[in-house]
């Protein structure tokens, strides 16, 4: 049996020390030594303490050097794997908290073998003592388990006084969407923060997240959109179509007339240098989680969330799965600190109202994905259902849920035949 660990962690985080020692004081708060399971990983760890300690330079010639001191049997190719295995030093603590929860894992392990042994051992151990053995051990580790950092109140207020104080005046730094009345609904996009796009098909979520991307890179904001709907290629073609506002049927049966195909080429030139990531292919969360931490983007889109390749733990219903994978990704956004959007499909009880605007119990598999995200948008476009409606073209983009202000809706201009929303009045 393999005992609980993760040896890629082990090496990113020796990795992020060796390009940034000064995380060795973040690290050192969360693990000691004896948490690596690699023996050479402890090895190695040490020696960047005690020159960290001393006040010596952290490198891989001086953590090589210290190596041979202690005689340890491991050379500068091992440290340039350790450094290569690292996508950012940033993500140290990350490391470090997987590192040791995996130790914390071994000496439960390691307490229920020997409190087995213990249960059996009727000769010298009383059952009373038995019990009590196994209880201080368990109690240890659940003091080792729970490192919970408490901040004073006095401390946290004054700080963010300061921080507005300094900050006043000075214009947010927020993720846009580029359309401005929600922009001025709902303040953006923040760091941390999960967003749950959601519509009935044919509404547009797949486009409205295209634009959002197209808005936020135009920005130099960096996107990484998770595709697991449609191929990476007929993304671009949206994205493409989207940018020069021409007809994506006309696009795809290669018909557009010639003024058109100028607006493409013009198109396809601005979007050349935006700074968009496109993923397609299933994954679970455990991939996109490492794939945002190693392209660190300042936005990310997952399309859509029961797309998501994710195994089915034990006898979970398909609701508690769906809110499970859900509470992954606000979970994500928290440790990676970066804003995720993740595209949601309405259940089928919208078309039997006859006020068919989406409510959050709409959301398919709905509570659970209700409570794992900080907003939630829905988009609603009257002449779906009303053909002869007087709101021709226009979509209502509702937010539902703001967890930090007041819900609402605006409208946005819909551009059918290219797939594409625009701020109303910039048709």
């Amino acid at each position: 049996m393999k005992l609980p660990c993760d040896l890629e962690a082990e090496k990113a985080l020796l990795g992020a020390i060796i390009q940034d020692p000064r995380k060795l004081a973040i690290t050192d708060q969360i693990i000691a030594p004896k948490c690596f399971y690699s023996a050479n990983h402890q090895q190695i760890y040490e020696a960047a303490q005690s020159l960290y300690r001393a006040g010596q330079a952290v490198d891989l010639v001086t953590v090589y050097d210290e190596l041979q001191k202690h005689k340890a049997n491991l050379g500068t190719t091992y440290l340039v794997a350790c450094v290569d295995a690292c996508p950012s030093p940033e993500t140290a603590g990350h490391y470090a908290k997987i590192i040791a929860d995996k130790h914390t894992r071994r000496e439960l392990y390691r307490v229920c073998m020997e409190g087995a042994q213990a249960a059996k051992n009727e000769a010298e151990l009383d059952t009373g003592e038995a019990v009590a053995a196994v209880q201080q051990e368990i109690y240890n580790l659940s003091k080792q388990a729970t490192k919970m950092k408490t901040e004073n109140v006095y401390d946290l207020a004054g700080q963010r006084l300061d921080d507005y104080l300094d900050e006043e005046g000075a214009e947010l730094k927020l993720v846009q969407t580029g359309f401005k009345d929600l922009d001025r609904l709902m303040d953006g996009f923040q760091k941390s923060e999960h967003i749950i796009l959601a519509a009935r098909p044919g509404m547009g979520k797949t486009s409205l997240a295209c634009d959002i991307a197209r808005n936020v890179a135009k920005q130099q904001y960096r996107v990484l959109f998770f595709t697991m709907e449609m191929s990476a290629p007929r993304l671009a073609d949206r994205l493409i179509c989207a940018e020069a506002m021409v007809n994506v049927k006309q696009f795809k049966r290669r018909e557009l007339a010639e003024g058109e195909k100028e607006k493409i080429k013009q198109a396809t030139g601005r979007l050349l240098n935006l700074p968009i990531s496109i993923v397609d292919g299933s994954w679970g969360t455990s991939e996109i989680r490492a794939k945002v931490m190693q392209d660190a983007p300042d936005l990310v889109i997952v399309d859509f969330l029961t797309r998501i390749n994710e195994p089915r733990r034990g006898n979970l219903s398909t609701h508690d799965h769906v809110g499970a994978i859900s509470k992954r990704l606000q979970d994500m956004a928290i440790v990676t600190n970066v804003p995720i959007i993740t595209c949601a499909q309405l259940s089928r009880g919208v078309e039997r109202r006859e006020n068919k605007r989406p409510i959050l119990s709409d959301l398919r598999e709905s509570g659970n994905i209700e409570e794992n995200c900080d907003k939630v948008i829905f988009i609603y476009r009257d002449e779906y259902y009303n053909p002869n409606t007087k709101a021709q073209g226009i979509a209502e983009i509702i937010v539902a849920k703001y967890r930090d202000g007041p819900t609402g809706m605006v409208e946005l201009a819909w551009l059918g035949a290219a797939t594409t929303f625009r701020n109303l009045g910039r048709v």
